[in-house]
């Protein structure tokens, strides 16, 4: 049991670290994603 303990420890701080990556890095992002969503969107609704 000890084990598994481990990988859930794991898996918490790589969902802590992403999640703070995400949001350091999604402020810059939202001018592309603004950009690039519409686009898709046409290509796949046009």
């Amino acid at each position: 049991m000890k084990q598994r303990k481990v990988l859930v420890g794991v898996a918490i701080a790589i969902f802590i670290i992403l999640l703070l990556y995400w949001l350091l890095v999604a402020e810059d992002m939202q001018p592309w994603l603004s950009a690039m969503v519409p686009s898709v969107a046409q290509q796949f609704f046009a």
